[in-house]
């Protein structure tokens, strides 16, 4: 007789000859060890959402109930910890050192524990009182223009003057307005209309919040539109010209809050900064002043001097808020901005304006903005529609180092500004209701319509600042109603998009201010209800700095709707020459997707498998692994290796015993996870049926429907010995067929209830069992089976029963007349 040896292994991938369940090699040794059940962290069911983990390195699971309740879960607690009610289901999160940030269709929320560990829920975006922006302090800045001699010869008030006079009288009276206009400016104040606008940041210098611009002004265009001055009779000629004042009126710019109810998530907010663009100084300092003669008498004559205004001066204000990043620059900062005792509450603040005074400036900024304006293409569209003060939600996302990904993007558009923060308060007080109302075409050209409502008593407005704005281009109208004093009046104003599409807006023709008189009496009370018509761009990848994960920075475009979005591992992870890399799943395929430092994309196609969703992609030490329709790949850079035919529908890495937990997509009421170990060995497990996985960094949470588990934490109970089963089919060889004599198990367990058969077939017939012996209690020695039975070409080794934790299962020895051959 020879002896052959076979080794308890688990089964390849590829082959239906072995098979495991509950029995897996451990990391040391190898010998087949009963895996324990998954530790019970609590009874609840739900999905969950992300994990997070503490600076101590305690991970956190974060699960939704089917009442859109959310709740905590420490691995180290039983118990679940309540963190609030989201207002719909999650689609996405990310998990950053402060907390987790939720997605839902509403909205992005923040989850995060404080320093005793209770966790609280708040909108991520908060909610801020508005601030408003208004001209204040007016007050006259006055030079005059010199005494002249002109040089022709007027002895009578008629015919044509010398141009060299004309030219003399223009660089006066343009030299007198500067002056008065510098003035102004040394004095800490505009002299022209000037856009202005604020932001909120956080403790750490993060954007909360930005406003929409408005356009500050007392009382319109810089400057007078003409300048009279008298001409003297001397030598029997009209020769002397007399000295003349011209004024300017400059104007400081005012903050207060309009809403004394301060929301306690605005606590956030610890600077506000004021922004103000260049002064809209619409005077052409280069041309040459228009002189045109009036009325005259004896001793005396007129002239009008008209100031010469900039061509294409209507076009100015739309350039500027296309460009309003790039022009704008901090005027006043104001610290712990919401502060019931600080000034901006209680009494309002006055900032100075830093300009310089350049005559040239507007002209120059005006030539560049007409010349150089182009309009946006889907990806910078995209990326302004999400951008503050707009918001935005996404179906998957990822945290890769120091950049953050999403992928199917759905814009939230901001709601409009409240009026009561872009108008001119006058002398009369009572209690007030504002209505505005912004209509606008989606990127799908469907209407949506978004409206603000505010209250209040005080100041009663006279009039509106002199422009309007949304920042979207396809906003096409603005409604406003005003309630007071027993009357309803309302406006329509007509928006344009700017030329380069970076919002839509109305600018009142002479820069002034719009009179609430210019309003009409309404009988029909304004219907101000918000209808949203979100429009998904499936196939949008965006990206942004993980220290300001909801500040979006740059956008790319994939050729088919994004499922999933990981870091990448191994030969392009991290940051090389500058750059970090994604991988980007689809329906259609995979792709590689580079992120330099100024967040451009550069997206390259490595394969063609699809892959369903985020569930059916997970992050392991070795690559990221995918449940493709051809089974489960592993990428490592830009190539794929082939791990497991299976088909799954959702896969999770297990760290602690270095395993890849995949979930058949058989639709099974129970379903049997099927395990890859490190080796690309596999086995089932019957103690736990999946519903879903959310994996930490040294911890796989699993979701099912009696509960929630830890899987990184097996629990052996001693009562409740393991089922485990295990089988081999080996063949004999094709020239004799020997007989089999005896089998040898090399099995250790402290208690067992074990069966141990051997089944034969011919290649044709069903297998039937011909030896076999059962076992119950402790093994401390080989099992010995004799075998008396016919020969068979096939034999099949099958373990199966209840074994406790300690068990190990290490070979067979087979007895034979003949080599076998496996």
């Amino acid at each position: 007789m020879k002896n052959h040896t076979i080794r308890a292994t688990l089964p390849a991938p590829d082959t239906d000859r072995c098979s495991a369940q509950n029995l897996r090699r451990p990391i040391m040794g190898n010998s087949l060890r009963p895996v324990s059940p998954p530790t019970r962290i609590c009874r609840e069911s739900g999905t969950p959402i992300a994990s997070w983990t503490a600076p101590d390195g305690t991970a956190t699971c974060l699960f939704q109930s089917d009442s859109l309740a959310l709740w905590a879960i420490p691995a180290s607690i039983d118990v679940p910890v309540s963190v609030g009610t989201l207002p719909a289901k999650a689609t996405a999160a990310i998990s950053t050192t402060e907390g987790i940030h939720i997605f839902t269709p509403d909205g992005v929320y923040t989850a995060a524990p404080d320093a005793d560990g209770r966790w609280s829920l708040t909108a991520a975006y908060g909610q801020y009182p508005p601030v408003a922006i208004f001209p204040t302090e007016p007050r006259t800045h006055t030079a005059a223009t010199p005494r002249l001699t002109l040089k022709g010869d007027y002895t009578s008030w008629s015919g044509a003057m010398d141009k060299t006079d004309i030219a003399m009288l223009g660089s006066s009276v343009m030299a007198a307005l500067s002056e008065a206009t510098a003035a102004a400016v040394a004095d800490g104040c505009a002299a022209a209309p000037i856009l202005a606008w604020y932001r909120l940041r956080d403790a750490a210098g993060r954007e909360l919040f930005r406003s929409t611009p408005v356009m500050v002004t007392p009382d319109g265009i810089q400057g007078p539109g003409h300048v009279d001055v008298s001409v003297a009779v001397s030598s029997g000629s009209y020769r002397q010209v007399q000295p003349t004042a011209i004024s300017v009126t400059g104007f400081r710019i005012g903050l207060r809050i309009c809403d004394t109810d301060i929301p306690h998530a605005s606590r956030r907010a610890a600077v506000l900064e004021l922004m103000t663009a260049p002064p809209a100084d619409l005077v052409d300092y280069s041309a040459t002043p228009y002189v045109t003669r009036l009325g005259h008498t004896a001793t005396e004559g007129q002239l009008r001097i008209a100031i010469p205004r900039l061509a294409g001066q209507k076009a100015l204000v739309p350039a500027m808020l296309d460009r309003l990043d790039e022009v704008s620059e901090v005027a006043a900062v104001i610290h712990d901005p919401f502060n019931p005792s600080g000034e901006l509450y209680s009494s309002g603040i006055i900032a100075d304006i830093p300009a310089e005074f350049n005559p040239g400036n507007t002209a120059k900024f005006l030539r560049n903005a007409m010349s150089g304006h182009t309009a946006s293409d889907a990806t910078t569209s995209i990326l302004r529609e999400i951008s503050m003060p707009h918001t935005f939600t996404a179906s998957v996302a990822t945290v890769a180092g120091d950049i953050t990904a999403y992928g199917g993007i759905t814009p939230i558009h901001t709601l409009p500004m409240p009026i009561n923060a872009a108008w001119i308060a006058g002398k009369s007080y009572g209690p007030w209701q504002a209505k505005v109302c912004v209509t606008l075409l989606n990127s799908r050209g469907q209407t949506e319509r978004l409206c603000a409502e505010s209250t209040g008593e005080g100041p009663i407005p006279e009039a509106l600042l002199p422009m309007l704005s949304y920042p979207h281009p396809g906003a096409f109208r603005i409604d406003i109603e005003l309630t007071t004093d027993g009357r309803t009046l309302s406006r329509s104003f007509p928006l344009t998009p700017t030329p380069a599409s970076a919002a839509a807006c109305y600018v009142e023709p002479s820069l002034r201010p719009i009179p609430v008189s210019s309003f009409e009496s309404t009988v029909s009370p304004m219907r101000a209800v918000t209808e949203r018509k979100p429009v998904c761009h499936k196939s949008s990848v965006v990206v942004a700095a993980t220290d300001s994960p909801l500040i979006p920075a740059g956008t790319a475009a994939i050729d088919s709707a994004v499922t999933a979005i990981t870091e990448s591992r191994r030969s392009t992870s991290g940051i090389a020459f500058g750059r970090r890399h994604l991988y980007v799943f689809t329906m259609a395929g995979i792709h590689t997707v580079s992120v330099s430092s100024s967040m451009q994309m550069a997206v390259s196609a490595i394969s063609s498998d699809g892959v369903d969703s985020s569930e059916a992609v997970a992050v392991g030490p070795e690559g990221v692994y995918a449940a493709t329709p051809s089974g489960v790949i592993c990428l490592n850079g830009t190539r794929s290796t082939a791990v497991h035919p299976g088909i799954f529908k959702a896969i999770a890495w297990s760290p602690s015993f270095r395993e890849l937990w995949c979930l058949p997509a058989d639709g099974a009421a129970k379903p049997r996870p099927v395990i890859i170990d490190r080796f690309g060995h596999t086995y089932t497990r019957t103690d736990i049926a999946p519903k879903a996985f959310c994996a930490a960094p040294h911890t796989l949470f699993i979701a099912s429907s009696s509960g929630f588990f830890n899987a990184s934490r097996e629990y052996a109970d001693p009562d409740k010995p393991i089922a485990v089963s295990w089988c081999m089919r080996i063949c004999v060889a094709d020239d004799t067929v020997p007989r089999i004599r005896a089998l040898t198990a090399v099995v250790a367990a402290n208690d067992a209830d074990l069966s141990i058969d051997l089944l034969g077939d011919n290649g044709t017939d069903k297998p039937h069992r011909f030896a076999g012996l059962a076992v119950v209690g402790g093994i401390s020695a080989p099992l010995y089976l004799p075998v008396i039975a016919h020969p068979h070409r096939y034999v099949t080794i099958s373990l199966y029963g209840h074994v406790s934790a300690d068990t190990r299962i290490t070979s067979f020895l087979l007895q034979t007349g003949q080599r076998l051959i496996f």
